[in-house]
């Protein structure tokens, strides 16, 4: 029995270990990915594009508020689910709310319509609140305590990586399609932006919280392996 405990738990230790490197590597991405792609489309380039299709800076602010303002509102819910609930299943309502957001972003681009792009913005915000504290949680819990400061800065430099790539691939759409600020050339450049986060918004799918599935396993199995000396010893006494 002993032997089985100890064979169980070195499976469930193993599995742990492989489902851990894979939370590592998949937040590492969707860090750059993400971040990559949300500074193609939600910096100056939205901004340009508000502007020209409004003509008014006050337009440009309210919807930059409007995202700001529904991310705040949001997030302290968002990280009291986060300690509370599993995060793989908070990360995928938060996929499912970033790819509404998207689709919102998309049509709104398309027939160019302020209204719809600040509900986009807002469900932007929204998804945000929500995905953001889970990943920090999940990527905090798949490492080791000596691993997590290294780790957590090869994390920040791949978001500041990704938000200096974002600009850049900016300026070559810029180039492609006209170097001027038309709302033609802004509407490519976000459309583009838009679409690229749904690949870091899917590979959210990727991720799972071990605390709400392996836990309870490795715990029974390292009870028995701590017990089964102890009722061998009792036996062997009383004889």
């Amino acid at each position: 029995r002993s032997r089985g405990a100890a064979a169980m738990l070195e499976i469930v230790e193993r599995e742990d270990a492989a489902q851990h490197a894979t939370n590592c590597g998949a937040i590492l991405a969707y860090t750059f990915l993400a971040s990559a792609a949300r500074a193609l489309w939600s910096g100056d380039t939205l901004s340009a594009f508000i502007y020209l299709l409004t003509n008014s800076t006050t337009a440009v602010g309210v919807s930059t508020g409007v995202r700001g303002i529904a991310q705040i509102a949001v997030a302290p819910l968002a990280g009291w689910a986060a300690d509370r609930l599993p995060r793989h299943l908070l990360l995928r309502f938060g996929s499912c709310i970033g790819l509404v957001a998207a689709c919102l972003s998309a049509v709104a681009i398309f027939s160019r319509q302020y209204g719809t792009l600040c509900v986009a913005l807002l469900v932007w915000g929204v998804s945000w609140a929500v995905v953001n504290p889970a990943v920090d949680a999940l990527f905090a819990d798949s490492l080791s305590l000596g691993e997590r400061s290294r780790y957590f800065t090869r994390k920040a430099q791949l978001r500041q990586l990704g938000g200096a790539v974002g600009p850049a691939a900016s300026l070559v759409i810029f180039v492609v399609f006209g170097d001027q600020w038309t709302v033609r050339t802004c509407q490519v450049a976000v459309l583009i932006g838009c679409a690229l986060t749904l690949i870091p918004t899917a590979m959210l799918w990727l991720l799972r919280d071990l605390r709400a599935t392996s836990e309870p396993v490795n715990a029974r199995s390292a009870h028995a392996v701590l017990a089964q000396p102890l009722l061998v010893n009792t036996c062997q006494a009383e004889t």
